[in-house]
């Protein structure tokens, strides 16, 4: 699923999804690390550094292909971003989140893996210092 590019502050009209608010200075990216033995197990890492000012990393190991998402949300809930929904091949990855926009708290990140298989989600929480 793309999300449409939101001005800071615009909410996406409900639809029975989480309300999503994007800011331009949330911005993510993820890389493969190469040279390492495929996972037995899927594994969601704490973030680090944790406390972050503003970026932080957060890694996991994906034991199979599938389609993999991965959220920000308040701790009310309210999901913030959505910096990885796509499918994906077995491997470790790290996905670099930039919070610039965001105030001091604590946070959710949430991956979900959906597969033949069936879904499987896995939840850390992450503290944002200003």
């Amino acid at each position: 699923m793309v999300l449409p590019r939101l001005s800071h502050g615009q909410q996406l009209p409900p639809s029975g999804q989480p309300q999503v608010v994007a800011a331009p200075s949330l911005t993510a990216d993820l890389r493969l690390v190469p040279g390492e033995a495929l996972p037995t197990v899927l594994r969601l890492e704490q973030n680090s550094p944790n406390p972050f000012n503003p970026t932080t990393e957060i890694a996991f190991d994906l034991d199979r292909s599938a389609y993999v998402q991965m959220s920000i949300y308040t701790l009310l809930g309210r999901e913030l971003a959505r910096p990885l929904s796509r499918p994906m091949e077995p491997g470790h990855y790290v996905q670099r989140f930039t919070a610039a926009n965001l105030a001091s708290g604590v946070y959710v990140y949430r991956l979900t893996v959906s597969g033949a298989s069936g879904s499987q989600t896995l939840s850390r929480r992450m503290m944002l210092l200003r």
